[in-house]
């Protein structure tokens, strides 16, 4: 099972962020434990939002060998189109819902409410504590999640960021030392408040369009990639 699997399945973070609140971070996560000789880059994260509301995500995930397992990026704009691109694939998919801002106002996480509750009333699953803490220069909650009886997630989400996650961690129990082990981590390399850099927002052209569920299939069939 992938190990960031596991984090996001405790609590999927919607990108889609109030007007006003624009910033770019950049991510790294690494997957660690008793079976690794030492820890290794599992993935590289962009994540940015713009004042309007827009919101940009990519991401490239790495094999043991450090070669590319897989790459995208997803652009989510203010008007409603959702366009979801691989470039190594030459293909992308559109969506227009022009309900789509609504819905994505209604499914933030509140940052009057220690960022672990949505404005739809969502509560985050197994939240076992909530406690303040400082992070990169920003208060943070730090929340506290149990994912089964042997998963422990850890994520630090800044309010002043509208509830923007500044790390998470993933940790699993030796049942041999009754001691909790990271073994994800996902770490905050640049973080940038104000408008995001515009060139991330630029949308991809020459691409074949084609359905969200031919997009899937195709990157299934072409996972995992070859450098």
């Amino acid at each position: 099972m992938r190990l960031c699997a596991l984090l996001f399945a405790a609590a999927a973070v919607p990108l889609c962020a109030q007007p006003g609140v624009p910033y770019q971070i950049t991510y790294r996560a690494y997957v660690t434990g008793p079976h690794l000789s030492h820890a290794y880059l599992n993935a590289e994260t962009v994540r940015a939002v713009r004042s309007d509301g827009s919101t940009y995500e990519s991401q490239t995930t790495y094999k043991l060998d450090g070669s590319i397992h897989t790459q995208w990026r997803k652009f989510k704009l203010a008007g409603g189109t959702t366009v979801r691109a691989i470039d190594r694939l030459g293909l992308e998919s559109v969506v227009h819902n022009a309900n789509a801002g609504a819905a994505g106002a209604r499914n933030r996480w509140d940052p009057a409410k220690s960022c672990a509750v949505q404005f739809n009333g969502g509560r985050m699953n197994q939240v076992a504590s909530i406690t303040s803490e400082t992070r990169l220069g920003y208060r943070t909650y730090k929340i506290v999640m149990l994912s089964g009886p042997r998963h422990r997630v850890t994520l630090w989400r800044a309010p002043a960021l509208d509830c923007a996650e500044l790390g998470s961690m993933a940790e699993t129990l030796d049942e041999q030392t009754g001691k909790y082990q990271m073994v994800y981590e996902e770490k905050v390399v640049d973080l940038r408040p104000g408008e995001p850099n515009a060139a991330l927002f630029v949308l991809p052209r020459g691409l074949k369009t084609v359905s969200p569920d031919e997009l899937s299939a195709e990157e299934m069939a072409a996972c995992c990639y070859v450098n």
